[in-house]
């Protein structure tokens, strides 16, 4: 992100996109992921679900 490769508001449009599919692997603990994103992201754009 700090070079710039990595748009924070796009990253978040893609986890976004694969949200609601994440609870047929029950390995991946959808909350805990979430919360790992939102440590690298910083918080979702003003009107992201979630």
């Amino acid at each position: 992100m700090r070079r710039g490769l990595v748009k924070p508001a796009r990253a978040w449009q893609y986890f976004q996109a694969i949200q609601p599919d994440l609870y047929p692997f029950p390995a991946v603990d959808a909350r805990s992921f979430r919360r790992a994103v939102e440590e690298v992201l910083g918080r979702p754009p003003d009107g992201a679900r979630g």
